[in-house]
């Protein structure tokens, strides 16, 4: 549950109940995503059905929700590190139940260059955690969790298990899995094809293939009657950004930012039936455009310093087909092609690995200064994060969810 705050809205819950009531009954549980969320908030939202939540980002947030009851799930990815800092709640606590780890927001050069629920183990036997509750961390505690601790989540008799063998309790990394009665990994390395060349991909995102509209510059224009100065969203790391008033300047029939770190924002769903028009600064201020469908609404987002770059990374994506095309100042294109439904690369974690330090090196040559660039492109059509979102209500403040400058229909369906 990504919009929390809706549990506490009388005119949003009654459904949202309903949901949660059929998931109790099928066995399954609610898990939230309460950043920031007070103390009487958790409560409130614990209350409600929320059973989990990952947004826990230092020690004294992680006691808070194992005070009220809540499952704290221990994230450490590329953009936020924060598994040192929540560890100290076990030592306050002596607490070993109701914690587990969470895989949220690993980048793939995240992963082959740290591993995965293996680095957080480390992390966690680094810090001085008993290996036992290390180790559970990832077993036992994940399994109870999901309600599946009957099933797995222990190597004993009646319950299905997957054997990782390793050299020693301070080395989580397996040197062998036995998968399915199978050896799989023998010398940390994969014996069997890896799931990506065998998964059939492509079949699964059939028909899911994005629309990518034609737009000539003119439609990237703010409007006249655009509040001036206008609610940009400065970017403060990867994921947030906070509201700061931009200047608009008159452009050939509409506005356009005065401002020179701030770029123009376009985003639109799949077939470009409306759009939504706002501004981001400091994001990178050699960048000139960017248009992709990587985005959490799947749809379409454009960034840029002018009009018609927006209009020429827009045309240059649908020839892509999807994924993410930009360009430098200086007049350098970059292109990373998703050609499964816009989303997703074809090839295995090498190549994407590959693709993903390219991409994040076009984007610092261009200036980006935050974490992940990634979860920039995600979240600014996502309206689960402070402070300023894209949505296809319009430009919208989360907090007040107040729409600051509505969105424009430009193909009635």
């Amino acid at each position: 549950m990504t919009r929390c705050a809706d549990l506490l809205d009388p005119d949003r819950s009654g459904r949202l109940f309903a949901i949660f009531e059929d998931a109790r009954r099928m066995g399954k549980h609610n898990d939230g995503h309460m950043a920031g969320a007070s103390r009487r908030r958790l409560a409130a939202l614990a209350v409600a059905g929320i059973r989990c939540c990952h947004e826990a980002t230092d020690a004294d947030e992680a006691l808070e929700r194992l005070r009220q009851g809540i499952w704290v799930i221990f994230r450490n990815s590329s953009l936020r590190e924060d598994l040192p800092g929540l560890l100290a709640s076990l030592d306050a606590s002596a607490f070993q139940d109701r914690l587990a780890y969470t895989t949220d927001g690993t980048g793939v050069t995240f992963v082959e260059e740290n591993g995965h629920i293996d680095h957080s183990i480390r992390i966690a036997l680094q810090s001085g955690i008993a290996p036992g509750v290390a180790y559970r961390m990832a077993t036992l505690n994940a399994a109870t969790l999901l309600r599946l601790e009957d099933d797995i989540g222990a190597v004993a008799p009646g319950r299905i298990a997957d054997v990782n063998l390793l050299s020693g309790l301070d080395s989580p990394t397996p040197e062998a899995v036995v998968c399915r009665g199978r050896l799989v990994v023998r010398g940390r390395s994969l014996v069997v094809p890896a799931p990506s060349e065998v998964f059939p991909w492509t079949d699964s995102y059939a028909g899911s293939e994005p629309t990518i509209p034609e737009w000539e510059p003119e439609v990237f224009l703010l409007p006249l009657h655009a509040p001036n100065p206008f609610p940009a969203g400065r970017l403060s790391n990867a994921a947030i950004n906070r509201e700061s008033p931009v200047r608009l300047a008159p452009a050939a029939g509409g506005l356009w930012p005065a401002e020179p770190d701030a770029l123009a924002l376009a985003a639109t769903g799949r077939g470009g039936h409306w759009i939504t028009r706002g501004v981001i600064q400091n994001m990178a201020p050699e960048l000139l455009a960017l248009a992709t469908t990587y985005t959490s609404n799947a749809g379409i987002l454009v960034l840029g310093r002018s009009p018609e770059a927006m209009a020429a990374a827009l045309a240059r994506l649908r020839r892509l087909g999807g994924g993410i095309t930009l360009c430098s100042v200086a007049g350098k294109w970059s292109e990373f092609p998703f050609s499964m439904a816009g989303i997703h690369r074809s090839g295995g974690l090498a190549e994407a690995a590959q693709a993903a330090r390219e991409f994040h090196g076009a984007l610092a040559a261009c200036g980006y200064p935050h974490a992940d660039a990634r979860y920039t492109l995600l979240f600014l059509t996502g309206d689960i994060l402070p402070e300023l979102r894209a949505t296809e209500a319009g430009w919208v403040r989360v907090k007040t969810d107040e729409v600051l400058f509505p969105s424009e229909l430009l193909i009635d369906d």
